[in-house]
């Protein structure tokens, strides 16, 4: 049985949810990240305070983009379409574990101005726990969006209160 695709208002519905859900849990995990290992999440000399916002909104927008085409795409039944949807999350948490290291290495190669600090940073971003966490967050959260896309699209939704319902 084939679910049937979201319609384009609630495909973007759902991607608005998910990327915020995305975000917030990108900022108290690197919150908690940096509370627990006493560390900054930029911890480059001279990177300025925009480096971390504007990788962060990378990886959401990345997220976003990735979202967006995985509803359009998953269209299968439900139990066929886990592994692509697990497949799904894993490239798109290794993409945004690599975007993020190269978003903050293209900002301090513009801050420095030499190829070597920008290589520097993004090598240093990339094998710190930070960038990883926002892989992992992307690579869960995907296959929760596609699931519970999928479960919406059958039919599945939550019981109403009593005064919910159409009288």
């Amino acid at each position: 049985m084939t679910a049937p695709r979201p319609s384009l208002a609630r495909a973007l519905g759902y991607t608005f949810a998910a990327t915020l859900i995305f975000l917030a849990a990108l900022v108290a995990a690197f919150g908690m990240i940096s509370l627990f290992s006493d560390e900054e999440v930029i911890d480059i000399p001279g990177a300025g305070p925009l480096l971390g916002p504007l990788a962060a909104l990378m990886a959401a927008l990345i997220f976003a983009l990735a979202a967006l085409r995985s509803l359009h795409r998953d269209t299968g039944s439900e139990p066929a379409r886990v592994p692509s949807r697990i497949a799904a999350g894993i490239a798109l948490g290794l993409l945004i574990w690599v975007a993020y290291a190269a978003t903050i290495g293209a900002g301090q190669l513009l801050a420095a101005g030499t190829l070597a600090a920008g290589t520097d940073a993004a090598l240093h971003a990339l094998l710190r726990p930070f960038s990883l966490t926002a892989g992992v967050l992307a690579a869960l959260i995907l296959p929760s969006l596609l699931a519970l896309s999928a479960a919406a699209g059958r039919g599945h939704t939550p019981t109403r209160w009593h005064w919910e319902e159409d009288s």
